[in-house]
C-alpha cells in the first residue's frame, strides 16, 4: 500500500500549502486561520452513518463510513469524512481499533490508533493540571474553602486501568498533600473531551470549561474552573489541539480525524470544529455516531446538531445478518449458520431504529455489511423485507473489495441526495436578487461554461407529463410559527399573463397536469389590477392540452363561493381542496395568529361539500404549538373526526428561529407533542379506511405516473390524490401495456388504510 504525501491529499481540498501543518509525510493539522477563507462558501451535504444495536458479532459503522467515502469519491462525488480518534482503551481491549478494516482503513492506521497528533495528551493535560491546582489550593491555605471530601473532578489517563478508577491519594508525608479519596477516568470520558468536541472555536471551548464545577466548598458553594484562575494555561496546553486532523484512506480518500468521546458518557461524535470545516471543503461529509441509532444517532441529532446548526440530509443505518440473527436469539457460535427465523426476529431491531430516525424527519437507507458468512436465502430474505417496508437498500463488500465493493451504496446514496434540488446551481436569498448577476457569473466560471445562458424558457424537472405552477411568491399572513415571510418577503403575485404564457408553453411539451401554487393560492391577484384567482383558472382552462388542473395551499377565510362553484363545475379543475388549516381551537389559531374558529372552520368544509359532492378535503394541522392545552387539543380531535378529511398530514411544532412563536410562553415538551401526534393520526387512519372503503365501485379518470414491481400494477393519479406521493397511492392493474402520463379509466376495487386498487378499464 502506498499512501500520497499529505500535501497532495490537501491539495485535493484546495488547501493552500501554508495552512497545512504536517506531522510526518501522511498526517497533518489543518490551520484554524484557513477557516476565514471557508466563510463565504456553501457547506455540502451532510450524511450520518449509524447502526443497529451493537452486538459481538459486529457490525461495522466505521468500515461503512471509509466504504461509502471511496466509493463516493470513486463514482466522482467530492466527498470527504470526519470521524472520531481512537482510544486507547478499546483499542487494547474488546473492540480493537477503529480505522476501518481490510482495504477500507484510514492511514497510517498504527499511528492514528496509539500515538495521534498529540489531541488526547492535550486533553489528559489539561484535566490533569485542574486536578493537580485543585490539590495544590487545599494544601496551600485553601484560599477557595474547598472540602476535600467534596471534590468532584478526577483525574484521567488514556487507558482502561480499573485499579486507578478509586485511589486514595496524598498518602504518607504531609508533604505529599492533604489524603483524599480520589480516582482517574478515561481521557475519552472526561468533560473536557466533551465540552472540546462541542465547542465552536478555542474561545467557546474556554468559556464552557470556565463554568465547569470541579469542587464544592464546607459550605457547599460550587467551585469552578474560573475560581481556579488557569483558564490561559488551559488555553496554552489545548492551543494546537484545536485544529483538525488530516489523513487519508487506502485509496487517498481525504479524512478528517478530531476529537473522541464516548457515546455511552457523552455524545460519541467527532468535533464540531472538524464536520463544520468539512463542509466547507466538500460536496458531501460522512460521518457517524458512537453505539446503536438509539444512542449515538439520537445524540447527534439532539446534542451536536443543536449546538452547531446541522441539518443532515440522509442517515445510512448499518446492520449485517450476523448481528440481526444474534438479535433473534441465535447463539453467537451458531451464527455461520442458516437460520431465516432468527434473522426475521432480528429485523425488530433494525425496524425500530429506522423508524426512530424517521421520526426525526430524515430520509433514511439500510447498508448491509457483508459477510462470507451470509446464505443467499438470507441475503434475499433480507432484501424483500426493506422492500417491503419501503426502506432502500445496499449489500456492500468494502472490506474485501474497497471502494468496488460499495458503489452500489454510494449510487443509491448519490441519488437520495440529489431527490433534494438536483438541479440547484446557486443558492441566494429572495432579498439578495440585486447581486443575482454577479453570483451566476462565479457559477458560469468555476463550471467553465459555454453556450446560451438562458432563452427564457420553463426547464421542467418533474414527470414530463405533470408541471408546477407558481403563481406568486412571499406571504404576508406572518404566522408566528412561520418563517416564510422572513425569507422569502411580502406577497406579491406573478403577472396574469406571463403566467398564461408558460402555462401554453407546458401544455405544447406534453404537460398534462398543471399544479397551481404559491405560499398563499387563493390571494393571488390581490396586489394587481383587473385579475383574481378565479380570472387566472378560467383563463387557464381554456388551454388545450391538459387532463387535470390542481390547486394546491388554499388559506381558508379567502376562499370564496366563486371559486367553490368553478372547482365543482369544471372537468378538467379537480375538486381537490388542500387547505391547511394547522389548528381548529381559536385559542390555539390566536396564538398562531391565524383568524377563524372550529365553527367558521366546519361550515367552510360542510359549505365545500355541500356544493361539490365530489370533493376532496385535505388539510394538514399543527399538534403542540406552544400553550396548546389538553382543551384546545380535544377541539382538534373533534374537528377531524367532525370533518373526515380525505388526506390529512400532521406535524408536531417545531421552533423556528426568528418567528414570534420561538419565544411565546408555555412551550409543550416532545413527550406531550408525539402522544397528542400519534392521537391525531390514529383516527385519522380510521377515518381514511372508512373513506376508501366508499370508493369501492367507483369509476375515475387518471394518469399513468408509474409502476410498482412490488405490487405489480400501475401508479396511478387520479382527483384523489396531489404528486409528490404526499397522499395515498391508488394501484391499477390492466392487461395492456401502458407509457407514463397516458389517460386511463380505472373501477375501484379494493381499499386499505391509505392506499385504492382499482382496474383498469379502457386506455
Amino acid at each position: 500500500m502506498q499512501l500520497n504525501n499529505i500535501y497532495e491529499i490537501s491539495r485535493k481540498l484546495n488547501i493552500p500549502d501554508e495552512f497545512i501543518e504536517p506531522y510526518g509525510k501522511y498526517k497533518a493539522k489543518i490551520d484554524l486561520k484557513y477557516n476565514d477563507f471557508l466563510k463565504e462558501k456553501n457547506d455540502g451535504k451532510l450524511v450520518l452513518v449509524t447502526a443497529i444495536t451493537p452486538t459481538k458479532a459486529g457490525e461495522g459503522k466505521t468500515t461503512t463510513t471509509i466504504s461509502l467515502l471511496d466509493g463516493l469519491n470513486a463514482i466522482g462525488v467530492k466527498t470527504i469524512a470526519c470521524l472520531r480518534e481512537p482510544s486507547l482503551g478499546p483499542v487494547f481491549g474488546l473492540k480493537g481499533g477503529a480505522t476501518g478494516g481490510g482495504k477500507v482503513t484510514i492511514e497510517p492506521s498504527e499511528d492514528i490508533n496509539l500515538h495521534f497528533n498529540g489531541d488526547f495528551h492535550a486533553i489528559t493535560s489539561a484535566n490533569n493540571l485542574i486536578s493537580a491546582i485543585i490539590d495544590n489550593y487545599i494544601y496551600q491555605g485553601n484560599e477557595l474553602n474547598i472540602d476535600p471530601n467534596k471534590v468532584v473532578w478526577k483525574r484521567a489517563i488514556d487507558m482502561n486501568d480499573r485499579t486507578l478508577r478509586d485511589i486514595t491519594i496524598a498518602q504518607g508525608s504531609k508533604a505529599n498533600g492533604i489524603e483524599r479519596k480520589d480516582g482517574f477516568i478515561i481521557t475519552v470520558a472526561s468533560e473536557l473531551m466533551a465540552v472540546f468536541c462541542l465547542a465552536k472555536d478555542e474561545d467557546d471551548f474556554i468559556e464552557r470549561v470556565k463554568k465547569i464545577i470541579v469542587a464544592y466548598t464546607y459550605d457547599n458553594k460550587p467551585v469552578t474552573v474560573n475560581d481556579l484562575k488557569i483558564s490561559n494555561a488551559i488555553r496554552k496546553l489545548m492551543l494546537e489541539a484545536f485544529s483538525p486532523n488530516l489523513v487519508q484512506t487506502q485509496n487517498h480518500s481525504p479524512c478528517l480525524v478530531h476529537g473522541g468521546p464516548f457515546a455511552n458518557i457523552a455524545h460519541g461524535c467527532n468535533s464540531i470544529i472538524a464536520t463544520k470545516m468539512a463542509l466547507k471543503l466538500a460536496d458531501v461529509v460522512v460521518t457517524e455516531a458512537g453505539f446503536g441509532a438509539d444512542l449515538g444517532a439520537e445524540k447527534f441529532l439532539d446534542i451536536k446538531c443543536q449546538e452547531a446548526s446541522l441539518n443532515p440530509s440522509l442517515v445510512v443505518m448499518v446492520a449485517t445478518i450476523r448481528a440481526l440473527k444474534m438479535h433473534g436469539k441465535q447463539d453467537i457460535n451458531d451464527l455461520e449458520k442458516e437460520n431465516i427465523e432468527a434473522l426475521k426476529k432480528g429485523t425488530d431491531n433494525l425496524k425500530q431504529h429506522l423508524e426512530n430516525i424517521q421520526k426525526f424527519g430524515l430520509n433514511v437507507v439500510v447498508a448491509i455489511n457483508h459477510f462470507a458468512t451470509d446464505t443467499e436465502n438470507e441475503i434475499n430474505f433480507l432484501k424483500n423485507w426493506c422492500k417491503e417496508n419501503n426502506y432502500k437498500v445496499s449489500f456492500l463488500d468494502g472490506y474485501l473489495l474497497g471502494a468496488d465493493g460499495s458503489k452500489e451504496l454510494s449510487y443509491l446514496v448519490k441519488e437520495e441526495l440529489q431527490k433534494e434540488l438536483p438541479e440547484v446551481d446557486l443558492f441566494i436569498s429572495i432579498k439578495d436578487y440585486v447581486h443575482f448577476a454577479d453570483e451566476l457569473n462565479k457559477v458560469i466560471k468555476n463550471k467553465k461554461f459555454t453556450g446560451e445562458l438562458c432563452n427564457n424558457r420553463r426547464i421542467v424537472s418533474t414527470q414530463p407529463f405533470t408541471a408546477y405552477l407558481k403563481i406568486s411568491e412571499g406571504c404576508n399572513n406572518c404566522c408566528t410559527y412561520c418563517a416564510i415571510p422572513l425569507i422569502r418577503g411580502h406577497f406579491r403575485s406573478f403577472k396574469e399573463e406571463d403566467l398564461i404564457k408558460q402555462a401554453q408553453d407546458l401544455a405544447s411539451r406534453g404537460v398534462k397536469e398543471l399544479v397551481v401554487i404559491s405560499q398563499d393560492t387563493t390571494r393571488y391577484g390581490e396586489d394587481l389590477k383587473n385579475t383574481d384567482i378565479c380570472k387566472l383558472l378560467k383563463e387557464l382552462l381554456k388551454i388545450e392540452g391538459f387532463e387535470y388542473i390542481r390547486l394546491l395551499y388554499l388559506y381558508p377565510d379567502e376562499i370564496s363561493d366563486e371559486l367553490i362553484e368553478l372547482m365543482g363545475k369544471e372537468e378538467k379543475l379537480t375538486p381537490y381542496f388542500d387547505i391547511p388549516v394547522q389548528h381548529a381551537s381559536s385559542n390555539v389559531l390566536k396564538r398562531m395568529n391565524r383568524r377563524g374558529d372550529e365553527e367558521f372552520l366546519i361550515n367552510l368544509f360542510k359549505k365545500i361539500k355541500q356544493k361539490v359532492p365530489s370533493a376532496i378535503l385535505r388539510t394538514t394541522l399543527i399538534v403542540g404549538f406552544a400553550g396548546e392545552t389538553e382543551e384546545d387539543f380535544n377541539t382538534l380531535k373533534h374537528f377531524v373526526q367532525e370533518i373526515k378529511f380525505d388526506h390529512l398530514g400532521a406535524f408536531t411544532y417545531s421552533r423556528e428561529d426568528g418567528t414570534v412563536g420561538y419565544n411565546l410562553p408555555n412551550q409543550i415538551d416532545e413527550e406531550t407533542k408525539i402522544r397528542r401526534y400519534n392521537e391525531i393520526m390514529e383516527i385519522q387512519q380510521k377515518i381514511s379506511r372508512e373513506n376508501n372503503k366508499k370508493r369501492i365501485g367507483q369509476v375515475q379518470k387518471g394518469l399513468i405516473v408509474g409502476f410498482s414491481e412490488e405490487k405489480n400494477a400501475y401508479l396511478v393519479r387520479s382527483m384523489f390524490n396531489a404528486p409528490d406521493e404526499i397522499d395515498g397511492n391508488i394501484y391499477c392493474y390492466g392487461e395492456e401495456e401502458y407509457s407514463l402520463g397516458d389517460k386511463i379509466y380505472f373501477e375501484v376495487i379494493d381499499s386499505d388504510d391509505y392506499d385504492l386498487y382499482g382496474k383498469i378499464i379502457n386506455k
